[in-house]
């Protein structure tokens, strides 16, 4: 009895060894692990001490590709000083105030990266070339600065066929096409902004040179039957270049820009006034069923009454002699008969700025 009692307190205190061993490995291995913790916590605090950047500029709302980025301060400013005004679909047009609203704000973000890889407050203004999600830091890859210039002037646009499915922010060209098959760019890669497709409208920015080309190719558009100004849309706008404009404005724009020192030197390559006239004499080739069939036929409203912009072939292709550009269409309009060259030059002399018909008798005269 007493052997069998000498073994159990044995058993039981071997027992109780091996537990007290192991709840002190338990405990020093949980130190131990614990120490390392508190290292790497106290490494990784570091860390992110070393790499904290302070004041870098944070999407404060979904920004959208061609919104323009503004912060508390500048939409205060602009809501005080100069609000804009936005066109109410609802209600047939009227015109409503737009408040403006910060979407960034300055915040503190952990990052490797230095921070003029962010935007600065220089850069405030600029426009985003990507969707920006919510909360994230902005970098400056990720907007262009919006270039103004002295003559640069936001212009309503509302002459232009737009996209069924044309969107606020949309870069686009605008092209002129003419009833027989030739188109021309007019304005390239421009930023659809306050759009209204009720109302088939936007505005954009342009410089004095680009009105003044605009406003020919709409009178081109409205004088010649069959002649309409429509909308393209860049598939990736900031990837790809903007087109090359190459309309030929209309000689009475011409002679504008040469007139005007503030835009002459930047609107060389348009005032190609030789390959206008060519171009005229090429248009009064169509004859009347030609161009009744393109108007019907892209159901535009013939505004020009079946007119071309000049069907006097013969004194326009004088003009492109005189320009240098085709002496031999010179001779083969005006002849070796001293009468018909008398009569071409009374003709000139006598030429206003006038439109013809396909089959009027009298020209129409458009200088009143």
């Amino acid at each position: 009895m007493g052997r069998r009692k000498v073994q159990i307190l044995t058993m039981l205190l071997i027992v109780a060894v091996i537990v007290v061993v192991a709840l002190a490995t338990l405990f020093y291995f949980t130190n131990q692990k614990l120490a390392r913790s508190e290292t790497n916590a106290e490494n990784i605090q570091l860390t992110l001490d070393n790499n904290s950047l302070s004041g870098v500029y944070i999407a404060k709302t979904d920004i959208k590709k061609g919104d323009t980025l503004v912060d508390s301060t500048m939409a205060n400013e602009q809501n005080v000083n100069d609000p804009s005004d936005a066109r109410d679909e609802q209600t047939a047009g009227a015109i409503i105030a737009a408040t403006v609203e910060a979407n960034v704000y300055q915040g503190e973000i952990y990052t490797s990266l230095q921070k003029s890889s962010y935007i600065s407050a220089e850069q405030l203004g600029s426009v985003a070339i990507v969707d920006i999600p919510a909360g994230t830091p902005i970098m400056a890859n990720m907007v262009e600065a919006l270039v103004i210039t002295q003559d640069t002037r936001e212009f309503e646009i509302g002459a232009v066929n737009l996209m069924v499915d044309q969107q606020e922010n949309d870069v686009i060209d605008v092209r002129l096409a003419y009833p027989n098959g030739e188109e021309y760019t007019v304005l390239s890669k421009k930023k659809v902004q306050n759009l209204s497709l009720a109302h088939s409208n936007f505005r954009t920015y342009m410089d004095e040179n680009e009105m003044l080309t605009y406003r020919s190719a709409v009178t081109d558009a409205y004088q010649t039957t069959g002649a309409y100004l429509y909308a393209v849309r860049y598939v990736e706008s900031n990837l790809q270049d903007g087109a090359t404009v190459n309309y030929l404005v209309r000689s009475e724009t011409i002679d504008l820009m040469r007139s005007d020192p503030n835009i002459y030197a930047t609107a060389e390559q348009t005032m190609n006034a030789a390959a206008r006239m060519a171009l005229e004499v090429r248009l009064g080739q169509l004859t009347e069923a030609q161009l009744a069939a393109v108007a019907d036929g892209l159901n535009i409203a013939d505004t020009a009454k079946n007119a071309v912009l000049a069907q006097n072939v013969d004194n326009n292709s004088a003009q492109i002699a005189s320009y240098s550009l085709d002496n031999s269409t010179r001779a083969e309009t005006t002849g070796n008969d001293p009468e018909e060259e008398a009569t071409d030059e009374a003709a000139d002399s006598t030429s206003t700025d006038v439109f013809y018909g396909s089959e009027l008798d009298s020209p129409i005269d458009l200088t009143d």
